[in-house]
């Protein structure tokens, strides 16, 4: 253990032995700096010694680790050690010493609290190296839609300004059943009636700065229903068919499935409302639908629908096509003399299976 500390003040002394007129009888606080004979002076990283680090010249004055020039310019600002600044005073032939108030450190001929918001306390931020109260703001951007007869409770937020804050509404009218705590923010309780609220909501901080926000909440109406028409968009066999079905009360998000019938071949029911495929069978389908919510128990909601599911036009197809008003032409693979050939004439719409001929 001895030759461990031996060895390490030896590397100490060694980093820090740059400069001259070291005094390792001495012994100081690590790192702090002092004058002598007109010479800044550092204590060596083990406190054993100070160590020259810099001559101050004939028309300076070694005060507190700093060489100040004897004629200076009114204003000038330097900083001794990490708490004191020395400012030229007027005249320009003497400095004047000012302690940093509070915990601020001199930065640059500066005092400064902080250097950025990490700095400073809840509700502040760090304006040109003071710690100011930022501007108070509403930060809540929407209100969850409520139902008619489920509780229903959210919490308005803000940000900076002075903590504590107070809540008011400014304009509109809260749902009957809701009310709005002036202390938390927060808005509950168990809605009545259903219907769209423009509410306009004020928070006040405790230096009286206040911010002010519209928000639209919706209250649905008690049970559910289904939106979409029972007579659905027709579809083509052999076409790509897509329809999302629409739903409205209670809590979202919805669940879909088929309840009786069935659908054409070629198309299904997914999970979030969507039927979508391409039908590869013509007729007159009925079925039912039926729709959950995500409360619990959930709530749901039935209903009878008709896909009529008709023939699509016959049309001959192919890889290159050209129209020309009413005639089209059909380009088919390149023949070459003397080899064989064979090419599949293409078709979509009409009823399977088909019968070609030649016209001339």
């Amino acid at each position: 253990m001895v030759w461990l500390l031996l060895g390490l003040a030896a590397l100490a002394w060694s980093a820090c032995n740059d400069g001259k007129n070291t005094n390792s009888e001495d012994p100081c606080q690590p790192d702090t700096v002092r004058c002598s004979d007109n010479v800044v002076e550092r204590c060596l990283l083990l406190g054993s010694g100070w160590q020259e680090v810099q001559a101050c010249a004939d028309a300076e004055t070694c005060v507190e680790g700093l060489c100040l020039a004897n004629a200076c310019e009114p204003g000038e600002r330097l900083c001794a050690e990490i708490e004191v600044v020395y400012e030229c005073a007027e005249g320009g032939t003497s400095w004047t010493r000012s302690p940093c108030p509070g915990f601020s450190k001199c930065l640059m001929g500066e005092c400064l609290e902080c250097v950025n918001a990490e700095g400073c306390e809840d509700g502040f931020v760090c304006d040109q190296g003071k710690c100011v109260s930022g501007a108070l703001s509403i930060t809540t951007e929407a209100l969850p839609e409520g139902i008619v007869g489920v509780p229903y409770e959210t919490g308005l937020q803000a940000a900076l300004g002075v903590a504590p804050y107070t809540w008011a509404l400014a304009g509109g009218t809260l749902p009957e059943g809701l009310a709005l705590d002036a202390g938390t923010g927060s808005l509950a309780g168990s809605p009545v009636v259903a219907g769209d609220f423009l509410l306009e909501v004020t928070v006040t901080d405790a230096d009286g700065a206040t911010d002010s926000r519209s928000l639209p909440l919706r209250i649905r109406g008690e049970g559910m229903q289904i939106l979409t028409a029972s007579t659905l968009p027709p579809a083509e066999e052999g076409n790509p068919w897509e329809l999302q079905l629409q739903a409205a009360g209670g809590l979202m998000p919805y669940g879909w499935m088929l309840a009786q019938g069935a659908l054409p071949a070629g198309l299904d029911l997914f999970a979030d409302g969507r039927i979508a495929g391409t039908p590869t069978e013509i007729g007159t389908f009925p079925f039912e639908v039926k729709v959950f919510d995500s409360l619990e128990p959930p709530q749901f909601a039935s209903k009878a629908m008709t896909l009529v599911v008709g023939i699509a036009p016959l049309v001959i197809v192919g890889e290159t096509e050209y129209d020309f008003y009413v005639t089209k032409i059909i380009v088919l693979d390149m023949i070459f003399p003397y080899f064989p050939y064979a090419g599949q004439l293409l078709a979509t719409g009409g009823l399977r299976p088909y019968q070609w001929e030649e016209q001339e």
